[in-house]
């Protein structure tokens, strides 16, 4: 609340005023709390390398990486009643084209809610400590596991040329530990079954590879010819990276049904399962979709004048994505919508976004192009140095 919120209406108050109850709405609060057994996470990592030079100038170096994560942060939701939670609900699946993963027409999945209860105070029974919602628990439990082989070529040409080749190959395969420096909640999706987590990482780029040339001819010809050809430099580098990984995840409104005596039955959290965590598609494992390949090429053009007494002067052009490739940053992970069931009885539904409704987006539409630091439209810039 802020001082001037509703101040005509008597709403919030300055200070040192205070409330003169308690608001009729209260939004109960979360936490966050560390396991009794956490530790700090751990890396191991080796590396063997085999460089050779071969005749020609030609450098070869090839190495192979392992990284080894262990005791890696997850979180769970703590204030969970084991004795109510979990149950199940059933959805209908609503896939017109049948273009979803999910081909079948109704789907049961485990279903953490506010149940009915007799005994509850409250008449509904599902967290331990009803004052709270989520406890995230943080423990360290996830490992991670990141192989490669690089192989890199350099060649130190004469008359000026040099070229670097570097190509790696990589696979990286975790339990989905939260990578974020922010905990809001749980990162798991099933707590029942944490064998569910373990999968393709989220940093798992399987191909890389990358091209930089260097001209440099150092020509020192005399007179005309030599102001036409002396000072020259040419420089280009072109870059190649498979696509990342991303999972399909669910939107939409908390997932409610209705018991028979009509009293609604609503998740404790967003998700398909009503937890909280990570909101995949039960059925759908972690990271089994990839964005398109993107690839880049930057290039510089510059030319040196000696002035004398040494000073250069440097003129230089240099292009951004020189073919300005469209390279896909950001796209639609959400693939399908939850919306709740009715008093009549009716299952609670998952609907695929095929795009074809109104002002809805389809699964894995590109929904941004270059719109990052590292992968931009194409840009040039020139610009003058001068040396002394």
């Amino acid at each position: 609340m802020r001082p001037t919120d509703n101040l005509n209406s008597g709403g919030a108050p300055p200070f040192p005023y205070v409330l003169a109850g308690e608001p009729v709405s209260v939004v109960k609060p979360g936490a966050v709390e560390f396991a009794p057994g956490f530790r700090n996470g751990e890396v191991h990592q080796a590396v063997a390398a085999l460089e050779e030079t071969l005749p020609s100038r030609i450098q070869l170096e090839a190495s192979t990486v392992l990284s080894l994560g262990r005791r890696l942060p997850v979180t769970f939701d703590a204030n969970i009643d084991p004795t109510v939670n979990p149950k199940t609900i059933t959805y209908a699946v609503v896939d017109g084209n049948r273009s979803g993963p999910l081909k079948c027409a109704n789907i049961t999945v485990p279903f953490f809610a506010s149940w009915p209860s007799p005994t509850s105070p409250t008449g509904f029974a599902g967290r331990i400590n009803p004052n709270y919602q989520q406890v995230a628990e943080i423990f360290s439990r996830a490992n991670s596991t990141y192989e490669a082989a690089m192989l890199r070529l350099t060649r130190y040409g004469r008359r000026g040329l040099t070229l670097h080749t570097l190509y790696t190959y990589a696979h990286a395969m975790d339990w989905n530990p939260n990578e974020s420096a922010l905990v809001t909640g749980s990162s798991v999706f099933d707590p029942t079954d944490f064998r569910q987590e373990y999968g393709t990482s989220n940093l798992d780029f399987r191909h890389a590879a990358s091209v930089a040339l260097v001209w440099e001819p150092g020509s020192k010809l005399h007179g005309w010819a030599g102001r036409l050809s002396n000072g020259w430099m040419l420089s280009a580098i072109g870059r190649f990276h498979s696509g990342q990984p991303y999972t399909m995840r669910t939107a939409g409104s908390l997932a409610k049904e209705f018991d028979s005596a009509g009293v609604p039955i609503v998740a404790l959290a967003p998700g398909m399962n009503g937890y909280g965590g990570d909101n995949r598609v039960f059925g759908v494992g972690r990271n089994t979709y990839r964005y398109p390949a993107t690839w880049k090429a930057d290039m510089r053009m510059a030319r040196r004048f000696n002035l004398g007494h040494m000073r250069q002067l440097e003129l230089l052009a240099e292009s951004f994505n020189l073919f300005n490739h469209q390279n896909v940053t950001e796209l639609e992970t959400t693939g399908y919508s939850i919306e709740s069931g009715s008093t009549n009885g009716s299952f609670p539904t998952l609907n695929f976004l095929t795009g074809l409704k109104t002002g809805q987006t389809e699964f894995g539409q590109p929904l941004n192009i270059n719109a990052t630091d590292s992968y931009r439209e194409r840009q040039v810039q020139f610009g003058v140095r001068m040396r002394f």
